[in-house]
């Protein structure tokens, strides 16, 4: 991010040198384009949570579907060895 805003106040001073725009001008310019950088990154954060909380429940609704079906074929074992038992 750091080196994002670097590269923004270097592309701005670039962009205005000579121009004769002032300090005070650049440096609001710098800020606005910090300032939508720093919406982007956000932006682009609140997605990654979206996206890594569905994952997390997805894999929750698989972790509970695998233990079901592995808790139903314990229990279809445990019948069928005593079933075996029984003969």
């Amino acid at each position: 991010m750091q080196s994002d805003l670097d590269a923004i106040k270097k592309s701005v001073e670039a962009e205005y040198a000579g121009t004769g725009a002032s300090r005070a001008k650049i440096n609001a310019i710098i800020s606005d384009r910090s300032y939508d950088l720093q919406l982007q990154l956000r932006t682009l954060n609140s997605e990654y949570n979206k996206y890594a909380t569905q994952y997390n429940n997805r894999m929750q609704q698989y972790q509970n579907e695998f233990s079901m079906q592995l808790q139903e074929y314990q229990i279809n074992q445990q019948q069928r060895q005593q079933q075996m038992q029984e003969l």
